[in-house]
C-alpha cells in the first residue's frame, strides 16, 4: 500500500524485478508516487515497510517503475 501525490491510498499488484537483499525494482505501478515516502509491500504472507528510493519519469520508458529500499536493514522479506 502507498499514497500517491494527491494523497490517495493505492493498493495494487506489481511485478518485482532486480531483487537484492534490501531492495527491488517494481514495475507496473499505476499512479504518481513521492520519492522518499514509505510504502508497505506484501508477499507470501509477509508484510514490510520500504522507502521509495527512485521513481521512473512520466512519459519515459521507465514510467510505472519504482525502486524501493527496506526500512529494516536486517530484512529477510525477499528470502523464501
Amino acid at each position: 500500500m502507498a499514497v500517491d501525490t494527491d494523497g490517495r491510498s493505492l493498493e495494487q499488484e506489481v511485478t518485482t524485478s532486480n531483487v537484492s537483499r534490501r531492495g527491488a525494482l517494481l514495475r507496473g505501478v499505476r499512479g504518481r508516487l513521492v520519492l522518499d515516502s514509505q510504502i508497505s509491500l506484501s508477499r507470501s504472507n509477509k508484510q514490510e515497510q520500504f522507502l521509495i528510493a527512485w521513481v521512473g519519469e512520466l512519459n519515459s520508458p521507465r514510467a510505472g517503475e519504482i525502486g524501493v529500499s527496506a526500512v529494516n536493514h536486517n530484512t529477510i522479506f525477499w528470502m523464501m
